[in-house]
């Protein structure tokens, strides 16, 4: 596996029977030539810090035979890239190139665009957008970013909320029970979340501006462009949960929580945290 964390790319890997150590390769191409980094035995890690690029890695493993080749070679840009880009403007179709494309689902419609055209209308009571199953399990560092027009505002509803059940999952939340914006990511539930809040609950009846990058374990949230809050202590990164399979906009993995009442429009993912600018 490879991974963009704190900006650098952190390689994992399983190991072979019979090999004495390892060699962590690099090219600028997927045919190579693959330069040695560096020679690692245990634990099978490495964290490169490769200068800004498309880079792509493999590991060989080396043996009393000879040298064996790795069968995987992963790509990696650095400092990251848009990973999928939902205009929302009278379809879901992922328009990054990467074929991510999302569906609607329930009380869906099609609803007045922030400049212009159509931005997706959730009705407040199934309405929601699925994202593919494992949209977001390949990456470490990201940024999320996406226009919101909340129509009513409602404790506990979601703008989006990425896992497989209400145990494990990464969300933000437009209004927790403290009348605050909250990031959070967790593998135990609720009551031992992870989080960057706020001051203040996100503002309705407008167009507003959200995103929220992760770089390493900080978190920091941005409304309208500006950051409201950061945290140190942010250690659930996407690829922790797997190949997600509820990974929606508009709705909880909580059956409880009301779903999100209002419009989005212009949803990005990228991989790698991208600054204040």
């Amino acid at each position: 596996s490879a991974f963009l964390s704190g900006g650098k790319v952190l390689l994992s890997w399983w190991g072979s029977a019979d090999a004495t150590h390892y060699l962590v390769q690099r090219a600028a191409s997927p045919d190579g030539p693959f330069t040695t980094l560096s020679q690692v035995t245990d634990p099978r890690t490495y964290t490169d810090g490769p200068a800004q690029g498309t880079w792509y890695y493999r590991i060989d493993a080396v043996t009393g035979e000879g040298e064996l080749a790795g069968a995987q070679t992963l790509r990696v840009a650095v400092p990251g890239e848009l990973w999928l880009h939902l205009p929302l403007n009278r379809d879901a179709n992922d328009a990054s190139g990467h074929g991510l494309h999302a569906q609607l689902k329930g009380g869906t419609s099609w609803g007045e665009g922030r400049t212009g055209g159509g931005a997706v209308q959730l009705d407040g009571r199934s309405g929601h957008v699925a994202l593919p199953d494992g949209a977001v399990s390949a990456l470490g560092d990201f940024t999320i970013a996406l226009w919101v027009y909340w129509d009513a505002s409602a404790v506990n509803t979601r703008i989006f909320d990425f896992g497989s059940n209400d145990v494990a999952y990464m969300a933000v939340i437009p209004r927790d029970g403290k009348d605050q914006l909250r990031f959070m990511s967790t593998r135990v539930q609720f009551w031992n979340e992870e989080s960057v809040s706020s001051a203040s609950a996100l503002p309705i009846g407008r167009w507003v501006h959200v995103a929220v990058t992760l770089s390493g374990t900080v978190g920091t949230l941005y409304v309208d462009g500006s950051p409201v809050a950061s945290e140190s202590e942010i250690r659930m990164p996407p690829f922790q949960f797997g190949h997600t399979t509820q990974t929606w906009l508009g709705r909880s993995q909580y059956g409880g929580d009301p779903f999100f009442k209002g419009r989005m429009q212009d949803f990005r993912i990228y991989s790698g945290a991208q600054d204040a600018a």
